[in-house]
């Protein structure tokens, strides 16, 4: 399930924003939510239903900030067959975009059909170097204007504050080498008021959501010869950055997220020295 492979995408374009005040955004709190996500039967009549639920850790910590997003889908097909399909997607990026960790699983029906495991590192002169240890030992040196996921999201929110139209970057996720990095431009389109009838539809205690939301688009290319990308994802994310919906757009199928929960974690000061212990 090729939506499942592009989930890290959607959390690039909507986990890993700036913690630094930006206009009109707070920046992003650390939190924990949890979404439903569903799709209508694809044009080609292969699908007939899908339905599952995402669940996403974001935190601060004092030198940088971990991700843990776990999807389970089940997906019906024309002949009545039923699959599911799991991800676990784990990772740590340090405040200055010197070093990644992550780690990514795909299950289909409980067995293991995809994973990739590995650190990133910024080396002298900018140049980026990935050490995989899944799928194999592998060692990859990547050009300096490869970027991070919230290092991506920080230019996002610069790009919001001083008014520009959008940002378009090589991006290294945390997938296999064969699918990383990939081509992401994202569109920022307009600052929209949350209606009483969507803030309602959350259960958020904390009021963490807020009142307004920007609308961005995104355009994934994970084939650098195709004009056409591999996938485009229009969503609404809150002032405090939580997404609130998303619609994953593929060329036959359209599969949508919405916020069902969410809650605030604990933020510590940042503190990019010897301090912080075990990164």
């Amino acid at each position: 399930m090729s939506f499942l492979r592009l989930s890290g995408v959607l959390l690039c374009v909507t986990a890993f924003l700036s913690g630094a005040a930006q206009a009109g955004m707070p920046g992003l709190i650390s939190h924990r939510a949890v979404y439903d996500l569903s799709a209508a039967p694809d044009t080609s009549g292969a699908i007939t239903q899908l339905r599952g639920i995402e669940a996403i850790e974001w935190e601060r910590t004092c030198d940088g900030a971990t991700l843990y997003q776990r999807a389970a889908l089940r997906t019906t097909y024309s002949d009545g067959e039923e699959v599911d399909t799991g991800v676990t997607l784990t990772s740590w990026e340090s405040a200055d975009a010197g070093k990644m960790r992550f780690s990514l699983k795909v299950e289909t029906n409980g067995e293991l059909v995809a994973a990739a495991d590995g650190i990133a590192e910024r080396r002298p002169g900018g140049t980026l170097r990935v050490h995989y240890t899944e799928p194999d030992q592998e060692v990859r040196d990547l050009a300096a204007n490869v970027v991070l996921p919230w290092q991506y999201l920080r230019l996002v929110m610069r790009a919001i504050e001083t008014g520009e139209r959008g940002v378009s970057h090589l991006v290294l996720r945390g997938e296999t080498p064969d699918t990383d990095p990939v081509q992401v431009n994202t569109q920022i389109l307009s600052r929209v008021r949350v209606t009483a009838a969507e803030r309602a539809a959350i259960t958020d205690k904390s009021g963490i959501v807020g009142e307004h939301a920007w609308h961005l688009a995104t355009a994934v290319f994970e084939d650098s010869t195709s004009e056409m990308p591999t996938v485009e994802i229009v969503e609404a994310m809150s002032a405090n950055g939580v997404r609130i919906t998303a619609e994953f757009h593929y060329p036959d199928l359209i599969v949508r997220s919405r916020l069902r929960t969410v809650e605030p974690l604990p933020t510590p000061p940042v503190r990019l020295n010897s301090a912080c212990r075990g990164h």
